[in-house]
């Protein structure tokens, strides 16, 4: 698999990076002009009635975007797990890098993805059983609101807390996998100033891929990350 993520172009592993993230875009304005159709027919003076609504009938649309978050995420995870990895050997001889953090950040950022994913889904899953019965009953009694906030306050902060997790995991994934191609690209340790725009690129993995997976197509086809005299460094 790690063969796959260092020899593919990039515009390969741009696309499923791009996928939710062009979809959400469709989604907002697909929602966008629902909002202003109901805008209208309200001025209008229709009537409406939510009866008969079911969150379950966009259950197709919920499960395709969180397959593309998966799908996204373990590209993500993959690519940093190859650049991390797999290309210590072209390390020079005089520079190690211990990564004995990194598997543990990786894995972290894994877990902590797959948590807030599971929590995206049960939320929708738990909100489709719940409002029918809220409309049928017009609403819910003080009593039920009350734990209902209180749950979801308890869920926020778990979500809040497993996202900082992620986040710093990830921060620190991106250091390393930039510290890597940065020390093989230079021939020498490296660190401050010269690692920001590795480090950039690979957070922001989507741009970066079309900078950094050319060189490290190179460098997995001929030992290195040069192109020759005219060269593509990257700041």
């Amino acid at each position: 698999m790690s063969h796959f993520f260092l020899r593919s172009k990039h515009y390969l592993l741009f696309i499923p990076l791009i996928l939710p993230t062009l979809s959400s875009w469709i989604l907002q304005g697909v929602y966008g002009q629902k909002i202003q159709e109901f805008t209208a027919e309200m001025e209008a003076g229709a009537d409406f009635s939510f009866a008969g609504f079911d969150l379950a009938d966009y259950n197709g649309y919920f499960y395709f975007f969180i397959g593309l978050s998966l799908l996204t995420l373990l590209t993500q995870i993959g690519w940093y797990r190859a650049v991390g990895q797999d290309l210590k050997r072209y390390l020079p001889d005089h520079v190690g890098l211990k990564d004995s953090t990194f598997k543990v950040t990786l894995a972290i950022q894994v877990i902590a993805s797959f948590i807030m994913l599971g929590t995206f889904w049960y939320g929708w899953n738990w909100m489709g059983e719940n409002i029918p019965n809220w409309i049928a009953n017009d609403g819910v009694s003080p009593e039920e609101g009350e734990a209902m906030v209180l749950s979801g306050l308890k869920v926020v902060g778990l979500f809040f807390l497993v996202g900082i997790a992620s986040f710093a995991s990830q921060i620190y994934n991106c250091y390393f996998v930039g510290k890597t191609l940065k020390t093989i690209e230079e021939g020498r340790s490296v660190k401050g100033g010269e690692l920001v725009g590795y480090v950039i690129l690979s957070y922001l993995l989507m741009i970066g891929v079309w900078i950094m997976q050319p060189k490290i197509n190179r460098l997995v086809e001929t030992g290195s990350m040069s192109k020759g005299e005219e060269g593509d460094g990257v700041w």
